[in-house]
């Protein structure tokens, strides 16, 4: 049985700089995986390549056994892979909905246009919150959340 993700012998140079040298990762469906490791180790470095922020320049990522090739975050985002950063980027004068759903907008298309579909928007950040137990309204603006929210 193969795993759900691969990445199979991971290298990347950044400036003539070897940053990863084969290095693989992977996970069965359901596990849950915490790199650690000193900083310049190479981990968020992998995580970016897993998300399509970056290439690799060797190496192979496999999803339920198939090859794949993540050239841009949009495309991991539609193989279901979501990259959460350290470096908290968030839009403070938006809700916290409009914040989950940047660049991923579900659409409804009326005619010729095509719309975000703002019900659905605001009906699934409601059921994320719930199920992390938030007692918050998803219009609520980012910047009127405390760091720990």
């Amino acid at each position: 049985m193969y795993s759900f993700l691969e990445m199979r012998n991971i290298t990347k140079f950044f400036n003539g700089n070897k940053i990863l040298d084969k290095c693989s990762f992977s996970v069965k469906q359901g596990e849950v995986h915490a790199l650690v490791g000193e900083n310049g180790a190479g981990k968020s470095t992998l995580m970016k390549i897993l998300a399509g922020l970056y290439t690799p320049d060797e190496g192979e990522i496999l999803i339920n056994g198939k090859k794949v090739s993540i050239t841009i975050p949009k495309h991991g985002q539609n193989l279901g892979i979501a990259m959460i950063y350290q470096e908290v980027r968030l839009f403070s004068d938006l809700s916290i909905a409009e914040n989950i759903f940047i660049n991923r907008e579900p659409l409804k298309s009326p005619k010729f246009l095509r719309l975000i579909d703002w019900d659905r928007v605001y009906s699934e950040t409601r059921k994320y919150m719930k199920h992390f137990s938030l007692d918050i309204n998803p219009h609520t603006p980012v910047k009127s959340l405390s760091a720990g929210q």
